[in-house]
């Protein structure tokens, strides 16, 4: 399949992206049975500057079905049928803090072509998604003493993400500071759910997405 990003077609628009407060999707408008591209990029970023490199990649690309496909880091993609519209109710996030863009495409063959989108005033093909983040820190404690037992601190802190946080992650976006030194952290980690770190003092965690505020 070859991939080709033309120049807006009116008649096979897409656009109005925004976030269903209902179903939690994401929701556009379109020309009637027209297929669309979602492009997730890091939050603030424009789709238009990865699209061309995109379409570079997309014949050696093994899409996931049902899926977002990550083609570049930090940059995921999933096609959306008309149909696959209708029968969810818009398309699901593949994780907040990014910034979402809609691209109608049109296959003939083995063509697809792509074609740009066109934003107006009040009506834009791309919808940013923050993320107000809650992470726990605790300080994990042991029990000591027989007859008068006491709880002492052990040095370690836990440190619980929310489950599937790590959906469409970068690494970096988030750190955590201990006296003067600063540890990113990675989608691997997150995906445990839980960190340990071991610390004589409190872990503070530092956000460097501007979509992504800690809480």
């Amino acid at each position: 399949m070859i991939y080709k990003y033309s120049p807006n077609n009116p008649a096979r628009f897409a656009t109005n992206l925004r976030l269903d407060k209902t179903t939690k999707n994401l929701m556009w408008d379109n020309a009637n049975g027209q297929d669309v591209l979602i492009v997730q990029t890091p939050f603030g970023s424009s789709a238009i500057d990865y699209i061309e490199e995109i379409c570079h990649l997309l014949p050696n690309a093994t899409l996931l079905p049902e899926k977002y496909t990550e083609v570049l880091t930090g940059v995921w993609i999933k096609f959306v049928t008309a149909a696959d519209k209708a029968r969810n109710r818009g398309c699901c996030l593949n994780g907040e803090a990014s910034t979402y863009t809609v691209f109608s495409c049109f296959t003939d063959k083995d063509v697809c072509e792509i074609y740009q989108p066109q934003n107006q005033a009040m009506i834009s093909a791309f919808c940013d998604i923050p993320l107000d983040l809650h992470v726990e820190i605790e300080t994990i404690m042991r029990t000591e003493g027989f007859f008068r037992k006491r709880e002492i601190e052990t040095g370690f802190f836990r440190i619980s993400f929310p489950p599937s946080f790590s959906n469409g992650y970068i690494d970096g976006d988030l750190s955590y500071q201990i006296n003067n030194f600063e540890i990113p952290v990675t989608r691997q980690m997150l995906e445990q759910g839980t960190i340990y770190v071991y610390s004589e003092v409190r872990p503070v965690m530092i956000s460097h997405n501007k979509g992504l505020h800690i809480v």
